[in-house]
This record gives structure tokens, sequence and C-alpha cells, in this order.
């Protein structure tokens, strides 16, 4: 996931370089939304209580727990990085 944000991160800032105002802040900022991968499908098979005990939809639930809390950081620098309070 990481090596995602960084690579499309490259790829933005190079190819929107010709955008005045496209920087390292807004690419980051792209490239961590684009990055989640899996959203729709998680809410469709999360775990519905406790004592669910389907290991596809345990591993699902918490591939997408990982995903989002891998990206967190990343928005946040982004938005820190344009100004955002």
């Amino acid at each position: 996931m990481m090596l995602t944000i960084g690579l499309m991160t490259a790829f933005l800032m190079t190819a929107f370089s010709i955008w005045r105002g496209f920087g390292l802040a807004r690419a980051l900022l792209l490239a961590a939304v684009l990055a989640l991968t899996d959203p729709v499908l998680a809410s469709d098979v999360e775990l519905h209580s406790g004592q669910d005990r389907n290991r596809m939809r345990f591993s699902l639930t918490a591939e997408g727990g990982l995903n989002d809390g891998i990206l967190l950081p990343f928005v946040l620098l982004a938005l820190e990085l344009l100004g955002a309070h």
C-alpha cells in the first residue's frame, strides 16, 4: 500500500507538473485516496457479530481495516501540507 502511494505520488507529480499549484500535497492526497481499493466490498462482507466464525469474512474485514489504518496518516499528512487544520 505504501509503495503504491509513493509510486502514484511520483507519477502524479510528473504527469500534472504542467499545472501550477499541483504539487506534492495534492499529489499525495490524490494518491492516498486512489490507493484505497475495496470499501464497497468490505462493507458487503463485514462481520455481523462477535460470534461470526467465517474466516473469509474475518480476513476481508481485517484487510479493509488495515488499508484504512495505513492510508489515514498519508491523508492527514497531505491535508497538513495543504494547510487544512
